[in-house]
């Protein structure tokens, strides 16, 4: 019976690890007795395109910042789907954090125009018409308590600017805001269970 079970585990481990891209679905086993030789072994292709291009980038931040702006025209002019440049570009991971690693670098290139350049082309991209469903990043959905009055501003603006409410907000949370601007909302006391050392409760998302 242990052997079932074993065996059962090692079939399924094997076989999810085989649906992984690039996988190596040829078995041990299948090798010629006394084969004593390996397969070459296939360097793994960049995350991003891009990470070939930032080997020996220098430290000067304006010819860091020249690079940055290069590589986004040349994705711009690929006319990629708007979240794919965003995800590239933009997002945690993406191009400017990789090349700015430190919060100081990252605040004082998005008061760049090269910045500014870079919003002009996520919003031109996003002018296009979407791509079909199977090529579009999952989606996620946030809910925002909000009073009635603003919600009432944001649906006449949307009307105003000849936009949906989603692509609306879309671009509102796009656009860098000032930290002055940003209230300081203390996270909850952690609680105390009772007959016991003190656990972390979960904390809500915001």
């Amino acid at each position: 019976m242990h052997d079932q079970v074993t065996g059962n585990l090692y079939t399924q481990s094997h076989t999810e690890v085989n649906r992984l891209p690039g996988a190596n679905t040829e078995s041990p086993m299948s090798k010629p007795p006394g084969f004593m030789g390996s397969s070459p072994i296939e360097e793994a292709a960049p995350r991003y395109w891009w990470e070939d291009e930032l080997v020996g980038l220098p430290t000067s931040f304006d010819l860091r910042r020249e690079k940055v702006i290069q590589l986004a025209r040349r994705r711009f002019a690929q006319s990629p789907e708007w979240s794919a440049f965003f995800r590239e570009i933009l997002a945690t991971g993406g191009l400017i954090q990789t090349v700015f690693p430190a919060a100081e670098a990252i605040n004082e290139f998005e008061r760049s125009g090269e910045f500014a350049e870079i919003q002009q082309m996520l919003s031109k991209l996003r002018e296009k018409r979407t791509a079909p469903p199977e090529d579009q990043e999952p989606t996620r959905v946030i809910t925002v308590r909000l009073p009635a009055s603003m919600h009432k501003s944001l649906l006449d603006e949307a009307q105003r600017r000849q936009t949906s409410m989603n692509k609306l907000c879309i671009s509102k949370l796009l656009q860098m805001i000032d930290p002055a601007f940003v209230p300081i909302e203390p996270l909850p006391k952690k609680r105390k269970v009772q007959g016991g050392p003190s656990s972390p409760t979960e904390q809500p998302h915001s």
